[in-house]
């Protein structure tokens, strides 16, 4: 099981286990909230958990649309 560890002051940490139902981002552009299944993306060949990007519905739809 992987957790994320944070130290909230002198002496109070705080551990939460990672889950499929436990893990968000923010859209890049919009920074719209979104709940994602980490294991989705950690099965692509290349996953770079810092380096990959979640877009919006609505900012996909847009870049799409952009590139026709």
């Amino acid at each position: 099981m992987f957790y994320v560890k944070a130290t909230l002051a002198e002496g109070v940490e705080i551990n939460i286990d990672i889950t499929d139902e436990n893990v968000y981002t923010r859209c890049p552009v919009c920074g719209k909230e979104m709940n994602v299944d980490i294991v989705e993306y950690a099965r692509g060949t290349e996953f770079d958990l810092c380096g990959t990007s979640v877009y919006c519905s609505k900012e996909s739809y847009e870049q799409v649309k952009g590139e026709n």
